[in-house]
């Protein structure tokens, strides 16, 4: 999985994130951050319900702030920022690793195509193993 999420670049890392946040029911109004030290997206749940995402939750009617990073070197979530999310994700709350993206990704059938198809200049066989690998 790791293998296969490192061959991402930033932006379609951050991408990835959106969609699957898009997929679960969160607007995302852009897929790449900007002027915001530390935060890359934003993920609005204008629902009346939380939108859970094992165990990251959107509260009804709020927005979380999200910082993605491929490495991060980081102990824990920065201040500031709703979650982290990055393939070598700390053990720390507000903080959710390669495995939680990649079962979240696998989860959603339009991102897992989107997954594919971003990584269709990869052997076929390798993308194929590694998705059926996702356990959810």
């Amino acid at each position: 999985m790791r293998h296969l999420l490192e061959c991402l670049g930033s932006v379609e890392l951050e991408t990835l994130v959106a969609k699957v946040f898009e997929a679960a029911g969160c607007f995302v109004p852009a897929y790449r951050g900007g002027c915001i030290q530390d935060v890359d997206l934003f993920a609005h749940n204008y629902r009346a319900v939380d939108i859970e995402l094992d165990g990251l939750v959107v509260p009804a009617g709020e927005r979380i702030s999200i910082q993605v990073k491929g490495t991060s070197r980081l102990n824990a979530c920065p201040d500031g920022v709703g979650c982290l999310i990055a393939l070598d994700a700390p053990q720390s709350p507000r903080c959710f690793g390669e495995n939680w993206l990649f079962t979240r990704a696998a989860y959603f059938p339009e991102v897992a195509e989107w997954l594919k198809l971003s990584l269709s200049w990869l052997p076929q066989n390798f993308v194929e193993r590694c998705m059926s690998k996702a356990t959810i």
